[in-house]
């Protein structure tokens, strides 16, 4: 898609429905720095493609994803998982706890 001014490429740019990762070309580092901060992508690089530090987060924009890796997003979720397992666990050893007394109170009775 051609453009004439870097203010007209990031409004290319950032008009889509997506926004998982994109690139920044040129020779100009200031401006290429420019341009990636207003990006509305995921992951940005400047001069390269594709390529990611292990301890950075990973996500999108708009439908390429929800939230960012390490997000609040993803770790309410799993606030929201363990707090589940552990009802569970709590209720179930509950339920263990009762079947066990009533077995111990009427087991006297059934002998």
């Amino acid at each position: 898609m051609p453009f004439r001014t870097a203010k007209e490429a990031v409004e290319l740019a950032n008009n889509t429905r997506y926004g998982l990762a994109a690139s920044v070309w040129t020779e100009n580092i200031g401006l290429a720095l420019e341009v990636a901060l207003l990006l509305k992508a995921g992951s940005v690089w400047v001069n390269s493609h594709n390529l990611f530090d292990a301890a950075a987060g990973f996500g999108g924009y708009r439908q390429s994803g929800f939230g960012r890796d390490g997000g609040k997003e993803v770790c309410l979720l799993d606030y929201i998982i363990l707090l589940f397992l552990f009802s569970f666990l709590v209720f179930l050893l509950y339920f263990l706890v009762v079947v066990i007394c009533f077995f111990l109170a009427f087991l006297p009775v059934m002998l």
